[in-house]
């Protein structure tokens, strides 16, 4: 059973690094930090090189591009596929790390929590709250740019097969 995004807002951080539970092994803390880091560095150089390699070839203007714009063409889209899938996989590790040791918390309490001016950083709350909403908007914003992308776009079946060869046997 998960716990709610709202649960999740509003737990102690303290409650949350402090939890241990004993069935589970210990990842080392130092190991499992390095996944933002990576994150960012992967981030950072990843779109510096498609930018460089772009502008140098140019497929670009050197004045602020779009991100995706470096990597449109060869040899700067093999770069830029690169860095984005490195990118999903290290969200995607965070992501199960976070949710399994938010649900070891929930497991070992039934606390309901709730903010409120009287709670001990409040204030970060209330920054981090209209944080979250922000980018929620802004995601949102921006995949609806996609419409009319799209509305030209026809997706057709493919069909794949697979020929017998020799020395090989079929699936």
């Amino acid at each position: 059973m998960a716990v709610s995004s709202e649960e999740l807002r509003r737990m102690p951080m303290e409650d949350i690094s402090n939890y241990k539970d004993e069935r589970c092994t210990c990842v080392n803390k130092r190991g499992v930090i390095l996944i933002p880091i990576i994150f960012a560095l992967v981030m950072i150089c990843g779109f510096t090189t498609t930018y460089i390699v772009a502008v140098t070839n140019d497929h670009v203007r050197s004045i602020f591009p779009y991100i995706s714009d470096t990597g449109n063409f060869h040899p700067e889209s093999s770069v830029f596929t690169l860095v984005c899938c490195i990118a999903a996989m290290l969200v995607l590790t965070a992501t199960v790390i976070a949710d399994h040791k938010f649900d070891q918390y929930r497991n070992s309490t039934e606390k309901k929590f709730k903010w409120g001016p009287h709670d001990k950083a409040f204030s970060v709350h209330l920054v981090a709250t209209g944080a979250e909403w922000s980018v929620a908007f802004v995601s949102v914003m921006f995949f609806l740019t996609f419409v009319r992308n799209f509305y030209v776009i026809e997706v057709e079946a493919m069909i794949v097969k697979l020929k017998e060869q020799r020395g090989y046997t079929r699936i």
